[in-house]
Parts: C-alpha cells; sequence; structure tokens
C-alpha cells in the first residue's frame, strides 16, 4: 500500500535506519577531506602521493559499490551494512593508532573507499526491504534529507 512521508517515518525500522544514514552520513567526507593533509603534514608525504590517496579513496569506493551490490543476492542487505559500516571505522580506528606512513595511508584509503561506498549501492535494496518497493520514491527523498544535515554539521 502507498504510505504517505509521515507513515513511512512512523516505522521503526525506517526510523532507525535514518538515524544511523545521519550519523554515517556526517562522518563520511572527513576521511576524504582531510586524507590528502594529513599526508602531507603529519606524515610528510608529497602533495602528488596525497593526491593519489584521494584516488585510491574513489577508485575502491566505486569497485565496492559493484561488489556490494553483487554480494547482496546472496547476503542479507542489512548484514552487509553492518559489516562494510565496522571495517569503515575500523579503517578510521587505523590512522589513529598507526604511525603515519605511505603504506598505512594507502591501506586505509582503499578499505574506507571500499566498504563506505557501499552504503551508495545498499541504500535503495535497504529501504525496499523496510516500506516496500512503492514507498521508495518517498522514502528514498526522506533518507536524502536526513542525510543532508549530518554532512553540514560534520567538521
Amino acid at each position: 500500500r502507498d504510505m504517505t512521508a509521515w507513515e513511512i517515518l512512523k516505522e521503526p525500522g525506517f526510523l532507525s535506519f535514518c538515524v544511523v544514514l545521519f550519523v554515517f552520513a556526517g562522518c563520511l567526507w572527513i576521511p576524504m577531506t582531510f586524507i590528502a593533509n594529513y599526508a602531507t603534514k603529519d606524515a610528510g608525504l608529497s602533495a602528488n602521493d596525497a593526491a593519489a590517496l584521494v584516488s585510491y579513496t574513489g577508485v575502491a569506493s566505486t569497485t565496492g559499490r559493484v561488489a556490494f551490490g553483487r554480494l547482496s543476492k546472496w547476503i542479507p542487505q542489512l548484514v552487509l551494512l553492518q559489516g562494510s559500516v565496522l571495517v569503515s571505522g575500523l579503517a578510521i580506528l587505523l590512522l589513529g593508532v598507526a604511525p603515519p606512513s605511505y603504506f598505512v595511508l594507502a591501506l586505509h584509503a582503499i578499505l574506507f573507499g571500499f566498504f563506505s561506498g557501499s552504503t551508495i549501492a545498499l541504500l535503495a535494496p535497504i529501504i525496499i526491504g523496510l516500506v516496500g518497493l512503492r514507498n521508495l520514491p518517498v522514502a528514498f527523498g526522506i533518507a536524502a534529507c536526513v542525510q543532508a544535515p549530518g554532512v553540514l554539521i560534520a567538521p
């Protein structure tokens, strides 16, 4: 059945998912925004090496989107999302515990890019699972509106 935006927001699973999207969207851009600066100032890498790290993140993100889209045929999407958010967090933690070097930063860029990219591929299938295909357009719009403030208030 078709649901209004308010009815969709009253769905406990969808509301919980929106909270996760808000927090994740706020955290998603921080590593990508500051990795080049961190690489040049803290790790002492050249500007070219720092630019390569950003490229690694982008290529890994694209690869992760395709891979997780394929994996979602066999593994439940929420399980994939939980695992990818966990690994993304561990990749960020790596920056705090390992000494800054090109290898550590490249490993972070690849892991973070690959696993954080999965959220793009998994967003629509998870929303469909929570509110149904008929309600995807409204629910997807709500999800986008929930993510925007998370991005705006992030450092």
